[in-house]
């Protein structure tokens, strides 16, 4: 059974929500669908309240929750599981995307980003030095390149942004704490988190690693020694501080300063040098020929089989020759009888 957790909502929603217990199963199926109906109806509410626009909110499947600019998607899930307090963080964090984010800089992000960090990422992990590339091969590698960079400062800059953001309605409205805790509650100190943190895993010099890390820096459980240069970057975020950025633009500037010393912090991709080709063996028989055959006769010469058929009847005396690759040939002479 899900745990209710609403102790903010509980001042605006009807407290009897839910407590059905006494009614046939058919009956508070129906009833609780008529409830979840006006609970999401107030939860989106929250969007309007933060942004002062009539911004349209919508639910789906999905365990995602984001918006584009223009709509805010939360997931159903926050609702079916009664944690109303959470959910109304996410309509307030996502509100206030739409109310503090600047989007045209998340949808022009390569103008920002320096045009040889592609560059630097195809010499790094992906062009092998002990073998030649095609010009395709190059030009697939920077595309390659390109998108990932593309990506994981656009990972950055969002979880930078949703700080910044989230300090900027905490501190402004006091009255939206107690889901703003819920929220982050949920999401960066669940038990899975908690596990992952104090585990032996993403503890290696990669991406994955580094971003989960950071992602859950909030949590109790944070660990600074786990990665090489984590305390750089946590020291260079200065949460505490956070509400030093002002723009989207800020949190772009810092996005990419982060991505910087996590690139310096992985080890580039290791090649091992193709080992030299073992030399060809010189007796080593490729191809052959033959002389005195009779009309119709052939001989493969790749395999120096015959085959055919001769209406010339007689005795022919045949030379086949196989020729080795280190130009010495063996010769095999014979009698073809054709009767």
């Amino acid at each position: 059974m899900a745990t209710q957790n609403h102790s903010g909502s509980n001042f605006w929603m009807d407290k009897a929500m839910f407590n059905n217990q006494g009614q046939d199963t058919k009956a508070r199926r129906k009833e609780d669908l008529m409830k979840m109906v006006s609970v999401r109806r107030a939860i989106a509410n929250f969007v309007k309240i933060v942004t002062g626009e009539d911004y349209k909110v919508k639910y789906h499947a999905g365990h995602m929750s984001y918006t584009n600019g223009k709509t805010v998607t939360l997931s159903s899930d926050c609702v079916k599981e009664k944690n109303f307090d959470a959910a109304v963080g996410l309509a307030l964090h996502e509100g206030s995307h739409l109310k503090l984010s600047d989007f045209d800089i998340l949808k022009s992000l390569s103008s920002y980003i320096p045009t040889d960090e592609a560059t630097k990422v195809v010499a790094k992990y992906l062009r092998n030095p002990y073998i030649s590339h095609t010009d395709r091969q190059e030009s697939n590698m920077f595309r390659q390149a390109d998108n990932v960079v593309q990506k994981r400062i656009k990972t950055l800059l969002n979880w930078i942004e949703d700080r910044r953001i989230d300090y900027y309605i905490y501190t402004s409205a006091p009255g939206y704490r107690v889901y703003y805790k819920a929220m982050y509650k949920k999401y960066f100190e669940s038990k899975i988190v908690d596990e992952g943190l104090k585990s032996g895993s993403f503890r290696s010099a990669d991406w994955d690693s580094y971003m989960f890390r950071l992602i859950n820096l909030t949590n109790s459980n944070r660990d600074m020694t786990a990665l090489k240069s984590l305390g750089a970057i946590v020291q260079k975020l200065d949460l505490n501080n956070i509400g030093r950025l002002k723009s989207s633009f800020d949190s772009m500037t810092l996005a990419l300063e982060i991505y910087n010393i996590i690139e310096a912090a992985i080890p580039p991709t290791k090649f091992e040098k193709p080992a030299p080709p073992k030399p060809k063996d010189p007796n080593v028989i490729i191809g052959y020929t033959a002389k005195g055959l009779p009309n119709g006769i052939t001989l493969d010469k790749r395999t120096g089989i015959m085959t055919g058929r001769s209406q010339d009847s007689g005795k022919y005396k045949v030379i086949v020759t196989a020729h080795k690759r280190n130009k010495k040939m063996k010769h095999k002479k014979f009698v073809l009888v054709v009767e």
